[in-house]
């Protein structure tokens, strides 16, 4: 469970980075507050890669991460965003 915190830290620590409010804890899951991007263009960037993220009205997603979610799937979570990938988190 360790590794699934870490890339939920990472996840979150990389949406802050790009400009986005992580607006409470988290464990597995990661409610991201969206500045400069709509929920839809996440979504649909994340569809585009393979991933389904919930929207929670116009500026707000959640991201739900597992046993099988890999540090390539944080970094798609990230390009989907706007920000730069997990360099430096």
């Amino acid at each position: 469970m360790r590794v699934l915190e870490g890339l939920a830290a990472v996840l979150a620590k990389g949406a802050e980075k790009a400009g986005h409010a992580v607006p409470h804890e988290f464990f597995d899951t990661v409610r991201i507050d969206l500045k400069g991007r709509t929920a839809e263009q996440v979504s649909t960037a994340a569809l585009a890669k393979g991933m389904n993220i919930r929207t929670l009205g116009p500026s707000a997603v959640c991201m739900a991460l597992d046993e099988t979610t890999t540090e390539g799937d944080v970094e798609d979570l990230l390009s989907a965003l706007g920000g730069g990938g997990t360099a430096g988190l």
